[in-house]
């Protein structure tokens, strides 16, 4: 079974050079259309310039500043059969919003720091939101090496600095890696410049990465989005979001922790075997206990925690500010359940990544807020660096979309 793409977010300041990394690994693999190509060749011969790759990354930029055509927020490419998402980070309350809502689900970072700049603040801002996702498979790029003649004492200095910097904010990157991703040093190829440089590439990196994420452990994640009646027989359908499941096999419905056994497996009206990550499908379980819109299905042997406290990580995007112990409705998956803020931990201002206050009452607008929540009847959970498709949730208010967050911890002693 095809292991599913890597989404990887790259973040760092304006001009670091993300965008021109991302066109490099668009190009090197091959992954641009070859009609794209020759449009940008044959521009840059009417204007009397070399069609080099300088130029042709130069236009993929000036294109996704104009919205036209290449989209380098979010692109997919391949290198030795693994495949990757890379997301480009907007600005940091726009990335922290679209992580937390499940708009861009990375699950490994690369931290962008240009050679002649050093490591600066929004680097550190869009670091510190990957610290409070709890994303730990990452890789620093020291980028524009070019530029300082590809030195290795202005490298190691540089990283030294980046170190220090990102040991404040609890990351630890997994590599470090001196790259030119205009000229292509280090990227896909090992630099001829930088011969003192004996450890990965970007693309020795990025399988690394793959490596690290497939031996997570796969939990089956199952949630069941709607129940269909098709000639008397009831189909449940939804996403796998995490694991696999087979035909014959007995699962566990949570969180009633009843147990069912899938009898087909069908795709687009296709019968499976089996069906894995990613896939949408939908399953015939017979018997005298159906599952329900809202159960998660997993497998008996090993699934989610079944609670009704955690503790979480939240971004308040209501202009309204929100009062400690007001009722809201969390949905994590396809479940819904009643729920209330009880303790406000820490308050964080979203533009500074500074402390606002400990031990809160209430948390205003755009602010971020470490909180233990409390939800009426037991859900399934688990931390979001474990399982992201149910440790991502977002809370509501007579429909209203009031924050969205992730579990950082889940209370084990008020289990479901």
């Amino acid at each position: 079974m095809q292991k599913p793409a890597l989404p990887i977010v790259i973040i760092g300041d304006v001009d670091h050079g993300k965008s021109t990394l991302i066109g490099r690994l668009l190009y090197d693999t091959g992954s641009l259309p070859a009609d794209k190509i020759k449009e940008i060749k044959e521009a840059s011969k009417n204007l009397g310039k070399k069609p080099e790759l300088a130029h042709l990354l130069d236009c993929l930029e000036e294109e996704r500043k104009k919205g036209a055509t290449i989209d380098t927020t979010q692109v997919f490419f391949k290198i030795n059969n693994a495949e990757y998402i890379i997301i480009d980070a907007p600005g940091h309350v726009e990335f922290l919003k679209n992580m937390i809502t499940g708009a861009s689900q990375a699950k490994a970072a690369i931290i962008i720091i240009a050679a002649d700049e050093g490591i600066k603040e929004q680097t550190k801002r869009h670091a510190a939101i990957i610290s409070l996702l709890g994303i730990d498979s990452v890789i620093a790029a020291i980028n524009k090496m070019d530029l300082v003649n590809f030195s290795q004492e202005k490298y190691n200095g540089l990283k030294e600095e980046a170190i220090t910097a990102l040991s404040r904010i609890q990351i630890k990157p997994l590599l470090f890696i001196p790259i030119s991703a205009l000229k292509g040093d280090n990227a896909l190829k090992r630099s001829k410049n930088m011969p003192w440089h004996k450890g990965a590439t970007i693309s020795e990196a990025l399988n690394l990465l793959q490596k690290k994420s497939s031996q997570r452990k796969q939990t089956l994640i199952f949630p069941i989005q709607d129940i269909y009646t098709i000639n008397k027989k009831k189909i449940a359908v939804g996403k796998i979001e995490s694991g696999s499941l087979t035909k014959g096999q007995t699962l566990i419905a949570l969180p009633d922790k009843k147990t069912i056994k899938v009898r087909s497996i069908a795709k687009f009206g296709k019968k499976r075997h089996n069906a894995g990550e990613g896939e949408s499908i939908g399953i015939i379980t017979g018997g005298a206990i159906e599952p329900k819109r809202g159960d998660i299905l997993s497998q008996t042997n090993e699934y989610p925690e079944i609670t009704i406290s955690f503790r979480a990580t939240i971004f308040w995007m209501s202009e309204d500010s929100y009062l400690k112990n007001n009722a809201l409705l969390i949905h994590c998956a396809t479940q819904q359940a009643n729920c209330k803020i009880t303790k406000i931990h820490r308050r964080i201002d979203s533009a500074t990544m500074q402390t606002l206050g400990e031990n809160a009452e209430k948390i205003n607008h755009a602010e971020i807020a470490e909180v233990t929540i409390e939800t009426q009847n037991a859900i399934a959970a688990c931390a979001f660096k474990n399982i992201p498709a149910i440790g991502r949730f977002v809370l509501t208010h007579e429909k209203n979309i009031l924050s969205g967050g992730i579990i950082t911890d889940i209370d084990k002693n008020k289990a479901g």
